[in-house]
């Protein structure tokens, strides 16, 4: 079965979802927000989007594995070149799967402008979680700018720090209003979507109990959680029942979490609040401020899945060190072992389907990028060593990972392989937060042919470089994938290439226009030296010729001395 969709995806004006500035956003239809989308398991999911922007978009269903449709997942420069201005384009994607996802805008950061929804993806008979009703609530940052200014001066020489955009406000359903109608002793299962840029949120409903079953679409044994930290690109689904009287109305907490902005102002309220509303008429439950749950208690790797997988092989492993440096352009950029990601003018999709044996080299796809290619059915590792001062929520897309060992500091593979054997059946997800200072151990199996973006999704991140690239068994892409015209159709109307490596050449050592990008010097370098060395004898020669004038006796009519 078919789930039809008919976008016309444009700016939509004065939109003021926190009541504080009317801007413009990125709506469908001519309104915002974005109806959320629901399908089946078994279904396709078909969505006709015409592009009435004027720069190219693309549209990813986060989370979906998009087995054998790589070319449908949305990440423009990477499985597609985007939707030219002007122009439509139709995804079919299958759904192979069930849980709490979102859609978004996956191009220059048209997500932030408004370009969101989230995806709830059912089963065809629901069985194993027992409840009356379900509500969807959306976490969003909310800017007053819009996404382009941000951006440009994020990245310039103007902030060399790299600090990132702050928020104007918080919004739940996309509103600083929402109510969120619940009856007496009914249990709800309630879907949280984080789809923010930079925020991080701490989730809790006042005087309820809350039990998770569901992270990033994985079931999981019913875990109870007073407060539950979600980053962006983070989904939870959770049970909970509702009190037995409608005497009061209780607050839904999404608050901030502080620790993720640079000096924010004093103006933004981290409190983001909506209402479970059980009377119209009911006062305000008077929580004690000191008794607010405390995010830190909960421990995501006792999530249990409810299928249970051993950890998978370490057939291969990359590691990959997370800092931010100053480059030779004068920003700050994100980087995986100092490389800064960079697009080519061929996306890395057609690259593995059109170099032969060649698409098993990873300089094919650039060499001036952290790409991996993998072989097929193998376990992969990904080590992250997070050497920033701040959290980054880390996403794969094709896959869900295991979390095999997360802490803090450096990981040591050696004393970490006892421990990763030890266990029987780890949490999966595919989103997920490296600590500050910290690390994450991911696994994943490669059983699924295709080229997926793996990437911070702090969105300013994202912009600044902080992804890599997996291809994942180019040969067998190539027996079993056939990419559709109109793949290449919509990159011929961009103006890119459809064949060969990054740059359309048949080689792995062409690539006029890439070029590796340099951290800018830190000390003296040798021509440093020799200027500093030239300064000092300067400074020396005219500070004894200052001093030899201040001695000399000038007294008119007598000779001078020294």
């Amino acid at each position: 079965m078919a789930a039809n969709l008919t976008w016309s995806i444009g700016w939509v004006d004065n939109i003021n979802p926190d009541g504080l500035a009317p801007r413009r956003v990125i709506g469908v239809n001519g309104k915002w927000p974005i109806d959320p989308i629901v399908a089946t398991l078994g279904d396709t999911l078909v969505i006709h989007a015409t592009n009435k922007l004027d720069v190219d978009t693309a549209l990813h269903a986060h989370g979906l594995y998009q087995n054998g449709t790589t070319y449908y997942d949305g990440a423009a420069g990477i499985t597609e070149c985007g939707i030219a201005p002007g122009s439509t384009f139709t995804y079919n994607i299958p759904i192979q799967q069930t849980g709490t996802y979102w859609l978004h805008g996956h191009r220059y950061g048209q997500y932030v402008d408004g370009l969101r929804t989230p995806l709830i993806l059912r089963p065809q008979n629901q069985t194993r979680l027992k409840f009356d009703d379900e509500i969807v609530l959306s976490l969003s940052d909310w800017y007053h700018q819009e996404h382009k200014p941000l951006n440009d001066f994020f990245l310039s020489i103007f902030n060399p720090t790299g600090k990132e955009p702050i928020p104007d406000s918080g919004l739940i359903n996309h509103s600083a209003n929402t109510v969120v109608k619940v009856q007496p002793n009914k249990t709800y299962l309630v879907r949280v979507v984080t789809m923010s840029a930079l925020a991080m949120f701490n989730f809790y409903i006042e005087g309820h109990d809350l039990t998770v079953v569901e992270v990033d679409g994985e079931d999981v044994e019913p875990f109870p959680a007073a407060s539950v930290p979600i980053a962006a690109a983070q989904r939870y689904a959770f049970l909970f029942t509702a009190k037995n009287t409608t005497d009061f109305n209780y607050r839904i907490h999404a608050d901030m979490d502080m620790s993720m902005f640079d000096s924010p102002p004093d103006t933004l309220n981290p409190f983001v609040n909506a209402t479970l509303q059980y009377s119209p008429t009911a006062p305000m439950f008077a929580a004690p401020a000191d008794q607010a749950p405390d995010p830190t208690a909960f421990d995501q790797t006792q999530l249990v899945p409810v299928t249970p997988i051993a950890p998978y092989s370490n057939d291969q492993s990359v590691r990959y060190d997370t800092v931010f440096q100053l480059f030779d352009d004068g920003a700050n950029h994100g980087t995986f072992n100092e490389t800064i990601y960079r697009f080519g003018d061929v996306p890395p999709v057609l690259t593995a389907m059109t170099m032969g044996n060649l698409a098993t080299d990873p300089r094919a796809y650039s060499p001036f990028n952290q790409v991996v290619v993998t072989e097929h059915l193998k376990g992969i590792e990904i080590i992250l060593n997070n050497m920033d001062a701040g959290k980054h929520p880390f996403h794969l897309h094709g896959h869900k990972f295991q979390v095999v060992a997360i802490g803090d500091g450096v990981y040591d593979p050696v004393a970490g392989a006892a421990n990763i054997t030890a266990l029987k059946n780890p949490m999966r997800r595919d989103t997920i937060v490296v600590p500050t200072q910290g690390y994450a151990v991911l696994r994943f199996y490669a059983d699924n042919p295709g080229v997926w973006f793996f990437h911070c999704h702090i969105e300013w991140h994202l912009e600044a470089g902080l992804a890599s690239l997996f291809v994942e068994a180019p040969l067998e892409m190539q027996k079993k994938i056939k990419v559709p015209n109109s793949i290449n159709e919509q990159c011929l109307l961009l103006g890119k290439k459809v064949s060969g490596n990054a740059m359309g050449y048949n080689d792995t050592t062409t690539f006029p226009g890439l070029s590796m990008s340099r951290v800018y010097p830190t000390g003296f370098g040798a021509k440093g030296i020799v200027a500093l060395i030239g300064c000092i004898i300067s400074a020396l020669v005219g500070l004894g010729t200052v001093v030899w004038y201040a001695r000399a006796d000038t007294t008119p009519g007598k000779p001078a001395s020294r």
